[in-house]
């Protein structure tokens, strides 16, 4: 099973060992308050469902969306913040093997995080990431299945427009300029 990891430049994709701490929180439980919203891997995705690679062979992969939403993720443990969607913005089928990454840049200022379910029903949520504001997700090798992606606004009631790229190529990453 792959492990999610997050990473600075100039350092070459980190991975996680068993003897380090994981980078990123990894989440099995779903902690709310009583009536509060929680996330909803089942719900319909906001901005589609899509298999990677695709035939279109565009690498990284790219999809507009707009972050935010109801969902306290700081509930869900260490490493998460924000606010999300009950819904999963996009969910993401993966058949490949080898390495995968995530990340969001957001259109202007703005400051999101991710929280993606991977194919095993963890949770796993970055804020921060390559001397960025920018959130960012890897995983080598990545598990094939479903990753259910949430895009979170830092802040409650506030939604950002940016772009979510899905990449095999370990040197794409949110500080460049996309």
């Amino acid at each position: 099973v792959g492990t999610p990891s997050a990473a600075s430049p100039p350092q070459p994709v980190p991975t996680w060992t068993p003897t380090s701490p994981p980078p990123t929180a990894t989440v099995t439980a779903v902690p709310q308050e009583q009536g509060a919203p929680t996330l909803n891997p089942a719900a319909e995705p906001n901005f589609g469902s899509f298999p990677f690679p695709n035939d279109s062979g565009r690498d990284p992969f790219a999809l507009a969306i707009v972050s935010g939403g109801r969902v306290n993720v700081g509930a869900l443990g260490a490493g998460c913040i924000g606010f999300a969607s009950i819904a999963p913005d996009v969910v993401m089928s993966w058949s490949g093997d080898g390495f995968l990454r995530f990340f969001v840049v957001p259109q202007g200022l703005g400051d999101t995080a991710l929280v993606i379910q991977e194919p095993g029903g963890t949770l796993a949520c970055n804020d921060d990431s390559f001397d960025t504001l920018n959130p960012t997700l890897s995983y080598d090798p990545a598990p094939p299945g479903l990753y259910r992606v949430w895009v979170a606004s830092l802040n409650e009631g506030t939604s950002i427009d940016g772009t979510l790229f899905v990449t095999r190529n370990a040197e794409f990453n949110p500080a460049q300029d996309w």
